[in-house]
């Protein structure tokens, strides 16, 4: 009965995320859709051809004699007809810098292996390989390509229906630094998580809660470090209206508006109450 109740436990749970994902609820919540400074176009175009998306983000008046500094990205799942590889992304920014992420699932099953690098400096290239073979488990070793002693490595586990944990790795640890640790609690209308990081000395915890099913609240609190006492609490409704309270003392505001289908607008409000400062920013999505 007991390996009968787990394996249907085992068939019901979904792959962990990342490291950095354990909050991702909460910090959806606390940080996007705050855009509080200047105006942005971002648009996404979807082709026939191999798959294949254009997006662009493009920066109106930003100071300067360029008016429309634009950074464009490509995806293309099978550029030219290839199925092994896969460009995720492919982008040049108002710099004209370059940057590239290229991905194989087919060299192993369950395997992930990637490649990324800004064309800059060919030491700096990244290559690093995800498995996905135990669907209560995400595991993901990077390192540079040129320098594999200059690692991350980190892996999250569900071990039961409320809490995934994780654990994660630098070159620190080799000198005797504790790894950083992470939990994640979910439990009916409540969603938290709790970091442990940099060699045990700082401390975040973040949480959200459901109150209706328009209306969620998250806060945010660090305990050690550089931020240490920065504490953020954020209201949304309907996914649409958000305020958001800091420890600096700024209240931040944003509203979204769908104008029409494939047509969204996003604007959005920061008032620095301790030097009286503020700013606002509006960015248009096409898609």
């Amino acid at each position: 009965l007991h390996s009968s109740a787990a394996q249907r436990w085992a068939e019901s749970v979904s792959m962990p995320p990342n490291f950095s994902g354990l909050s991702k609820v909460p910090d959806g919540v606390l940080e996007d859709d705050f855009v509080v400074k200047g105006y942005a176009i971002k648009t996404k175009l979807k082709t026939a051809w191999s798959n294949a998306v254009l997006n662009t983000h493009c920066d109106l008046f930003p100071g300067g004699s360029c008016a429309t500094p634009a950074r464009l990205t490509w995806k293309v799942p099978a550029p030219f007809g290839i199925g092994n590889v896969s460009i995720d992304k492919l982008e040049v920014d108002k710099a004209g810098k370059f940057k590239l992420d290229v991905s194989s699932t087919k060299l192993h099953p369950d395997l992930k292996v990637d490649c990324r690098t800004d064309f800059s400096d060919v030491k700096k290239a990244m290559v690093g390989c995800t498995y996905a073979g135990n669907k209560r488990a995400h595991v993901r070793v990077e390192t540079k390509a040129a320098k594999p002693q200059d690692f991350k490595a980190e892996a999250t586990f569900g071990c039961c229906r409320v809490a995934t944990v994780g654990i994660r790795f630098s070159p620190a640890v080799l000198s005797g630094v504790c790894p950083d640790l992470g939990l994640r609690l979910i439990r009916g209308s409540w969603n938290g998580a709790i970091f442990a990081q940099n060699g045990l000395k700082e401390f975040t915890a973040s949480c959200c809660y459901k109150a209706t099913p328009e209306v969620k609240c998250a806060a945010k609190y660090t305990h050690g470090g550089k931020h240490s006492g920065a504490c953020d609490v954020a209201v949304c409704c309907k996914d649409l209206y958000k305020v958001k309270l800091t420890s600096d003392r700024s209240v931040l505001c944003s509203v979204r508006h769908n104008i029409a289908k494939g047509l969204t607008g996003l604007v959005g409000l920061r008032y620095k109450a301790k030097s009286g400062d503020w700013s606002y920013g509006v960015q248009l999505s096409i898609e």
